[in-house]
């Protein structure tokens, strides 16, 4: 079962695992109410916690301080420490397996 909700506060999802009595499985995707901390989802009967876009507004701050520093600077030196090599993409898109079904 996966539970979202809006509120700020995760009162509304307590209330809810608690009716639920742990039936099945419970997912929540904490995105309003950050500061439930996962040991205290799972004390309360959260089976997994999603933080379903927080690595992607993460991504959408650096990419815009980072395109920022370059329209500053002339130049992407200023953040070439900064930003990940074209390596570890190649890494994390496992470019070497797509090569390799290319040759086949």
């Amino acid at each position: 079962i996966l539970v979202h909700s809006k509120k700020s506060s995760p009162r509304e999802v307590i209330e809810f695992l608690d009716a639920w009595q742990g039936r099945a499985p419970v997912v929540v995707v904490p995105t309003t109410y950050h500061d439930w901390h996962f040991t205290d989802a799972e004390n309360a009967g959260v089976s997994l916690v999603i933080y379903a876009n927080h690595a992607l507004r993460a991504a959408v701050r650096s990419m815009s301080q980072v395109l920022s520093s370059i329209e500053s600077s002339g130049a992407s030196t200023s953040v070439e420490d900064l930003i990940a090599p074209v390596s570890e993409v190649f890494e994390l898109t496992q470019l070497d397996k797509w090569l390799h079904l290319e040759k086949q």
